[in-house]
């Protein structure tokens, strides 16, 4: 794992923008325009609807709906990113699809309705947006190169985030359906009075999310006091907490984690990120392992990024028992990762057991490509080897090795 504490900013930045806002009641699928093989430029159609509360404007009423039109659109570019990221051998995980398409989605034009609604909801207005979006396929490969020279810290960062807005649409969408149900069948007066004031409930979130978003689109110098702000409004809401441990460091950093920890429990990716500082920043490898166990029980979408992080404790400590155990895990998750079968063939050196040290250092410099000169650590690696044949007595393939580490 990478160091690197800094933000990833405008893949991220793009992301949010298409995505950030859970106050739209329904979903429309929207048609791809252009299939024409080859095409310069891929068009969408992308169709989001909000219901206005009593307290809101129109305006922020038809900014939500435009919100949500644009993530439905990025959502259905995303299946063409996603076949063209396996006929790219699969460069792009799933995760990363989402927060790329957003990146180079191109929004070109808008169309706003304003839908009285009748019957039992009369009185309350629905606004439409419909908006044509495009990406430029000629763009691509020159924006996948950059979003993969960014350390895995800035991409798993920029994941978590996202994720975390996905998670707060998904509960907001489910209960706002569920009250625009509630209001088309509604008869008395008690229980339109009731929708009303879950409306309104759900109204206040959106100045929290409102906030969180103004802090993921602002610049490095503010995010600090924007989410700090977030907190205010909302002192209960773990997501400010944990994205403004994520512009901190250190002990800083763990107190606030800890606190989204402490409002939700089983927050997968604060534990995670809490386990990064203490093993990357304050070398605490006993309580990272602790954070990086956490992780692994909740099944989150970082378990085998925890095997790998837990496997490098427990070779800190000198638990080599365990680190072979979570190395294997790794391995079977990424197979064609290099630096796994090295680590996991050092523990086998520590340990002396030489056969096994040697399989695993063999299976790790058949990735490696052996002429890559610059590699400062390629010679140890095959100094390891030379020594593991001279322990079990092969002199021959001992000598070979220690000519490949000059």
């Amino acid at each position: 794992m990478i160091k690197n504490k800094k933000f990833l900013k405008k893949l991220f930045i793009a992301s949010l923008a298409v995505g950030s806002f859970a106050f739209v009641p329904k979903i429309y699928n929207f048609q791809q325009i252009t299939s024409i093989a080859h095409a310069e430029v891929k068009e969408y159609i992308g169709i989001g609807e909000y219901i206005m509360s009593g307290k809101e404007t129109p305006e922020a009423a038809i900014e939500n709906a435009k919100i949500y039109a644009q993530r439905n659109a990025c959502e259905q570019a995303g299946f063409f990113l996603t076949s063209y990221s396996k006929s790219k051998n699969g460069i792009l995980e799933k995760d990363e699809i989402e927060i790329f398409t957003a990146g180079i989605l191109k929004v070109i034009n808008t169309n706003t309705e304003e839908i009285p609604l009748k019957g039992e909801a009369s009185g309350w207005i629905k606004y439409r947006v419909t908006l044509t979006a495009n990406i430029d396929t000629n763009i691509i490969d020159d924006s996948i190169s950059r979003w993969m020279k960014k350390s895995e810290e800035d991409r798993s960062k920029a994941i978590a985030e996202n994720n975390t807005f996905k998670k707060i649409i998904d509960e907001q969408r489910e209960k706002i359906s569920k009250l625009e149900r509630d209001l088309n069948n509604v008869k008395s007066i008690q229980n339109k009075k009731r929708i009303k004031e879950e409306f309104e409930s759900i109204e206040k979130l959106s100045a929290y999310l409102n906030k969180l978003r103004e802090g993921a689109l602002a610049n490095e110098n503010d995010k600090v006091r924007i989410y700090t702000e977030a907190i205010k409004i909302n002192p209960n809401g773990a997501e400010a907490y944990f994205w403004l441990a994520l512009q901190l460091n250190g002990e800083q950093e763990i107190s606030y984690l800890s606190k989204a920890i402490e409002i939700k429990p089983n927050y997968a990716d604060a534990y995670y990120f809490r386990a990064n500082t203490y093993y990357l920043s304050l070398h605490n490898y006993e309580l990272a392992i602790a954070d990086y166990t956490k992780v692994i029980e909740l099944n989150s979408g970082r378990k085998f990024e925890s095997y790998e992080s837990r496997a490098n404790c427990y070779k800190e400590i000198g638990n080599y028992e365990k680190a072979i155990a979570d190395y294997i895990k790794t391995i079977e998750n990424k197979p064609n990762k290099s630096l796994n079968y090295l680590d996991l063939a050092n523990c086998y050196f520590y340990l002396n057991s030489y056969e096994n040290a040697i399989n695993y250092y063999i299976k790790a410099l058949k990735i490696i490509n052996p002429n890559n000169i610059n590699n400062p650590k390629l010679h140890v690696w095959y100094d390891n080897l030379a020594t593991c044949y001279m322990a079990i007595g092969d002199s021959a393939k001992a000598r070979e090795a220690y000519m490949m580490s000059m």
